[in-house]
């Protein structure tokens, strides 16, 4: 039973005036330094997106806390005595922030601290964008770290500073914590996944284990540094296909929606939202939206070297199908004018469009190592999606239509219908088994996208506690 009398509601969560964000506080974290009370949350940014509100990035922030004078003596915010401060109160320091790079720039969520000596340890899942809880299917999301501070507030005072031996699981954890065992062994537990690669080699550092676990480890002997030796998705081969949910893609294009992706022809949050996702994973030249249904968004991605992303104005589009413009640019006009426009550079063909500003349009032209075009017809293509017909030949049905019919036939997924003839159609097909050559891959530059959108969900439940057993031995 809780007495009510004695409690106090620290931090709150909030909206923020004039938008449709606000900021949630959760998973505090009391402890003492230096005789002092200090309380950490994580505090998730949200925003609203066409399907309900969803996370957009965590970090951890802190306050000192203080007593009432008076009464019961409960504990408040220092400098709020009486009231509960904001989550994102300019009053409170921001002691973890985001990172700067595809890995790191979503989640620094802190779940616990341990003060030894004059060391504060707070124990972290980091991620990157699309990251929303630890079970997403991106790349290095939730991986545990330790970081540490020698001083319990300010600015990113865990940001540079992290524990750099041992090396602690690569898998997504949640709540990781330290605890002391009988006998004063120290040891860390928390739930673990399995990690999502896509495509990219699996670190040393992963545990073949998953479900809650435990492991022996020592705070007093950890060696702190500054530098982050995860390594950055590189997928091995050159295009595929990846399994993903709509809100991982919202995070990074927020007006995507998944109960209607494709809503126009001058809509293309989708099409972004997927490029954006795909070379977060390392493919770094954007990928195509395949079938979706129920929250799941699956995508093609592919990397460059076999596939070239080129920056293309809407002119030279429209030149190649005169109903191709820079408003119709999600439409069968268009797709038939990208691929026109690769297959005249002599590529194989190419899909697109992935991000799109007038009046300028990014498209990617694929070799035939990665890509090819297949003749057929809308009677196979009706057959794996009865809205796609010779008289209804929207993106919206028959993208899936074409991705079911090409992973039919061997092929990871396609890019849509790219030419129309009657009853015949032309549609791309992505290949999946094409190693990325580390010396063909292409150094153009694509452009910087705005990746600022980020979320988290609810943990899921692992039933039993076990030893962890690395891969490989951790250091």
């Amino acid at each position: 039973m809780v007495d009510t009398s004695r409690l106090t509601i620290v931090v709150k969560g909030v909206p923020v005036a004039g938008s449709a964000d606000g900021y949630s506080a959760s998973v505090p974290k009391i402890f003492l330094f230096g005789g002092n009370p200090y309380l950490y949350w994580s505090a998730v940014k949200v925003g609203a997106s066409p399907n309900g509100h969803i996370g957009l990035n965590v970090t951890t922030r802190g306050i000192a806390l203080a007593q009432e004078s008076g009464g019961t003596h409960r504990l408040w915010a220092s400098g709020s005595v009486g009231s509960a401060l904001p989550a994102f109160s300019s009053a409170s320091s921001e002691v973890l922030g985001l990172g700067s790079n595809a890995i790191s720039n979503g989640a620094a969520d802190g779940f616990d601290v341990q003060v030894v000596g004059s060391n504060i340890f707070l124990t972290a899942g980091i991620g990157g964008k699309g990251c929303a809880d630890p079970g997403d299917p991106m790349y290095g999301c939730y991986r545990l770290q330790v970081r540490s501070s020698s001083t319990p507030l300010g600015t990113g005072i865990f940001n540079s500073s992290l524990v750099t031996s041992p090396t602690f699981p690569f898998n997504p954890n949640a709540y990781s914590k330290i605890f002391a065992v009988p006998g004063g062994t120290k040891t860390m537990m928390g739930a673990y996944y399995s990690p999502a690669l896509n495509g990219s080699p699996q670190p040393s550092n992963a545990y073949s284990s998953t479900g809650v676990l435990r492991y022996a480890t020592n705070p007093a002997t950890y060696t702190v540094g500054t530098t982050d030796s995860t390594p950055l998705p590189v997928p091995t081969f050159a295009a595929n296909y990846l399994s993903t949910i709509f809100p991982t893609i919202q995070r990074f294009v927020i007006q995507c929606s998944s109960s209607n992706p494709l809503p126009s022809a001058s809509d293309g949050s989708c099409y972004s939202g997927v490029t954006r996702v795909c070379q977060n994973q390392g493919y770094e030249n954007g990928g195509f939206l395949q079938d979706y249904a129920s929250g799941a968004g699956h995508v093609a991605c592919v990397r460059s070297g076999k596939s070239t992303l080129y920056f293309v104005n809407i002119s030279a589009l429209t030149a190649l199908h005169s109903s191709c413009t820079i408003t119709t640019m999600i439409s069968n006009a268009c797709a038939s004018a990208i691929n026109r426009y690769c297959q005249n550079a002599g590529f194989a063909g190419g899909y697109g469009p992935l991000e799109f500003v007038n009046p300028t349009v990014q498209l990617t032209c694929v070799k035939s190592t990665v890509a090819t075009i297949i003749l057929t017809n809308f009677t196979a293509l009706s057959g794996q999606q009865p809205s796609c017909t010779q008289t209804s030949t929207q993106p919206s049905v028959c993208n899936t239509a074409t991705s079911l019919l090409c992973r039919s036939m061997g092929y990871i997924g396609g890019f849509g219908i790219v030419e129309i003839a009657g009853s015949a159609a032309q549609i791309g097909c992505i290949k999946g088994s094409v190693v990325a050559s580390r010396d063909e891959r292409s150094a153009e530059q694509y452009a910087s996208m705005d990746q600022d959108r980020w979320a988290r969900g609810a943990d899921k439940t692992v039933p039993s506690i076990r030893s962890a057993t690395p891969t490989s031995s951790l250091s």
